[in-house]
């Protein structure tokens, strides 16, 4: 199945900005915490994800003649088609402002 993207990508100006340059300065924006969101988003006052079916991937790519080394988390959480919608626009502070 090929995943592909109807329309324009709208981008937060603001929020762009923000996030492509900071880099993680106390454990609030860090691994701990996403790891901690995502457990959060699963549980039975959000999402209701039965355990079995928790699942969270932290991503790891080590630093290589042609980059920096990344770290992220791929995580679902139980996404809606109205989550989806409010997240359509990339680095928008406020995307998360419905739960």
């Amino acid at each position: 199945m090929a995943i592909e993207r109807v329309g324009r990508i709208f981008f937060d100006d603001l929020g762009t900005l923000m996030a492509s340059t900071r880099w993680i300065s106390t454990h609030d924006e860090g691994i701990a915490e996403w790891l901690k969101n995502a457990r959060r988003a699963y549980q039975v006052d959000r999402s209701n994800v039965e355990e079995q079916d928790r699942i969270c991937i932290l991503l790891f790519k080590d630093s290589d003649t042609g980059g920096h080394a990344r770290i992220g988390v791929l995580d679902v959480g139980g996404a809606t088609l109205e989550d989806i919608e409010r997240w359509s626009k990339w680095n928008d502070p406020q995307a998360s402002a419905g739960f």
